[in-house]
């Protein structure tokens, strides 16, 4: 399409204002994950594409026979791609296998029982409803700044240096050690001198359009770590001044609530029934609510990728909470590896 004289020196007039919007206020204008992501995914952000983004079905039935049989395919790559393709259907896909039982060549038997695990186990995030849903808001929506109350980040790009930040994520703790982005994972480093602790967090005030964070909300996140100092460290998310963590490699877990900053702990060490393990990322979930009170309630869910579950609750006073103006993740203590962060979320209930 070729444009008029016009239309282009309203364009640049607009990205030269915009420029001097941004160095006026000295703070650069927040990025909406949602038109990041689509982006990513070469979804135009015009009303055409984002209806056919927000209303696509996820496979039709060709595609999943098509994907069904490429499991077999004599090309790892093949194999990989029509793996992660079944397993973005979520429990939607179940129906399909059983219908194929039973299964005689023992790679694709193997990799239907790869996308059992992971579809049951739930620490998959399957990144096509999360597309669909950014698509409908953007659509319905397209002015709603607090991004259809949802926040996800997905790490991508790699980026070797996150002192300062990453898009809307903001460091906190010690920065004597600079985080980074790897193969789509957040790595917070450890090997601190003494009880140091370093988190990569989302302030409220970098969430465009929300002013408070709600009285119900849900925080997700994958994360583990990697091999090194079994319980002299643990990884967390923090909700305000409550963290809710573990420790990689450490048996059982070692799982409990504690206050960040004076370390009170509000539960003690608690077996999770398995180890988290050394280079496995395992899906922590919290459902927090804030009661007229005052008191906060926290319930929190830890999946293991092989689909065993450990629960567990606290309620704790508002003060022990604070402002609740931020959520983090955080890796914190002495020696050790580093703590390994994915596809972390934040969901308001309404």
């Amino acid at each position: 399409m070729v444009h008029s004289p016009l239309f282009l020196w309203i364009r640049q007039t607009q990205c030269i204002l915009t420029a001097l919007l941004i160095f006026a206020s000295g703070t650069p204008l927040l990025a909406d994950w949602r038109k990041d992501l689509l982006k990513e995914h070469c979804i135009g952000l015009d009303q055409d594409s984002l209806k056919k983004a927000s209303q696509q079905e996820v496979f039709k039935n060709e595609d999943l026979e098509e994907a069904f049989k490429a499991l077999g395919s004599d090309q790892f790559a093949d194999r990989e791609n029509a793996q992660q393709t079944l397993s973005e259907m979520g429990e939607a896909i179940l129906d399909f296998l059983d219908a194929k039982q039973p299964i005689n060549d023992p790679e694709i038997r193997f990799r239907v029982e790869k996308i059992r695990e992971a579809v049951s186990s739930g620490v998959e995030t399957r990144m096509a409803p999360i597309i669909r849903w950014a698509a409908k808001t953007l659509l319905d929506k397209p002015n709603d700044v607090a991004t259809g109350g949802w926040f996800f980040e997905w790490f991508h790009p790699d980026k070797a240096d996150c002192l300062d930040g990453y898009r809307n994520l903001k460091i906190g703790g010690a920065r004597t050690q600079k985080p980074f982005v790897k193969n789509g994972r957040l790595n917070v480093i450890g090997r601190h001198k003494g009880e140091e602790d370093q988190r990569m967090s989302l302030l409220l005030e970098d969430w465009p359009g929300v002013d408070r964070m709600p009285d119900q909300f849900e925080v997700s996140c994958l994360m583990g770590g990697e091999a090194g100092g079994a319980g002299a460290w643990h990884a967390a998310l923090c909700i305000g001044k409550v963290k809710v963590l573990f420790h990689p490699g450490y048996r059982g877990g070692g799982f409990r609530f504690e206050q960040v900053g004076t370390l009170e702990q509000f539960s003690k060490n608690q077996d999770m029934g398995f180890t988290p393990e050394f280079g496995k990322l395992y899906r922590m979930n919290l459902v927090v609510a804030r009661f007229p009170s005052g008191r906060v309630g926290i319930q929190a869910t830890v999946i293991s990728p092989d689909g065993k579950s450990f629960e567990s609750h606290i309620h704790v006073e508002a003060e022990d909470v604070g402002p609740l103006d931020r959520i983090s993740m955080e890796r914190s203590g002495r020696i050790g590896g580093n703590a390994i962060f994915d596809d972390f979320m934040v969901k308001i209930r309404h």
